[in-house]
Parts: structure tokens; sequence; C-alpha cells
């Protein structure tokens, strides 16, 4: 149960990374973006997570959980490399703040409805244990080593669209764990 606590956590601590901390530097480092862009464009990011919040969980209280996990999880596949690639083919304040809002939602689709399948993965008499020790290991070993993990995809491959495998592996790690879950416990 830890192990499937851990894996649907490591799809949000990877894109958490890269959003909030990666795409930032990045912006600066490679693209040539001012300072003053990428401090812009996670104020915007970020107040887009916080709007969408409680839109995602009233949407995965009326959809379903499981639903929106496993969409926010496909669609986080799908549009990531994308969003790279145009971030890299199109640098600017108004493409990045639109990549950066882009996985914010998506960040918030998963958030949201994330912390009741990780009660429900748990019984009552673990719970605590079992979600503390899964949050911490998934932000630890996957959020805490992005960038050690960045910069070896950026050395091994020299594709400047690396960090997107890394929030694709994100995503398909999670999405297997959300899937496990609901398999495992027979959950809606």
């Amino acid at each position: 149960l830890t192990i499937l606590g851990t894996f649907a956590e490591l799809g949000g601590s990877v894109s958490v990374y890269i959003t909030a901390f990666f795409l930032p530097s990045h912006a600066v480092r490679t693209l040539h973006l001012s300072p003053t862009a990428a401090v812009v464009s996670g104020i915007v990011s970020s107040l887009t997570l916080f709007a969408a919040a409680p839109l995602a969980g009233r949407l995965a209280d009326r959809v379903s959980r499981k639903h929106v996990l496993v969409t926010s999880r496909i669609v986080l596949l799908l549009s990531v490399y994308p969003a790279f690639a145009l971030l890299q083919q199109s640098p600017s304040l108004a493409t990045l703040i639109t990549v950066q809002s882009l996985l914010g939602l998506l960040i918030t689709l998963y958030f949201a409805p994330l912390p009741a399948l990780m009660a429900e993965i748990f019984p009552a008499n673990m719970r605590t244990s079992g979600l503390s020790l899964s949050y911490n290991l998934g932000v630890t070993l996957f959020g805490g080593f992005a960038p050690f993990v960045l910069t070896g995809l950026g050395s091994i491959t020299g594709d400047p669209l690396s960090p997107s495998y890394y929030v694709m592996f994100g995503a398909i790690a999670s999405g297997w764990a959300i899937w496990g879950a609901r398999r495992r416990l027979n959950l809606q």
C-alpha cells in the first residue's frame, strides 16, 4: 500500500517541481527571458492553482475522483511534450504563462482529489503512518532528486525537451498507482 501511495504522490511532486521551480529558472537561463518574466509567470501559475482548487474538488465530488485523477494524468501525459516544445520554439512571457498555467491546472485537477484517494488506500488503523510515509517518500525521492534527474536527462539525451520526459514518467507512474489502488480496493 505504501508503494501505491508513494507512486500516487510522485506524479504530483514531479509536476510541482517542474512547474514551480524548474520552469522559471529554465526560462531565465536557457530561454533568456527576464527574471521578472519568470516571477510574473510563477505568480500567475500559483493564482491558477489557487483559483482552480475548489473547482477541481467540486468536479471530483460531482463526477468521481477516479475519473478526474485519471483524466488529469492522461491530459498531462499527452500535453507536456507539446507544451515544452511550444515554449522552446516561442520563448516569451505569454508562452511561459500559458505553459505554467496549463501545467498548474493539471496539477490542481490531480492534487484536489488525491488526499481522498490516499485516505482510502490505507486502513484506518494505519492511515496516518501510511499517508505520512507515502507522501514523504514521493516528495523526497521524486521531487527532491528531480534536479539530478533533469540534469542527467539533459546530459544523456541532449534534448532541450527532456524535462518533459520526467513529467511523462510521473504521469504514467501515478496513473499506474491510481489504477492499482482502484483495482485493489475496488474504488469508484
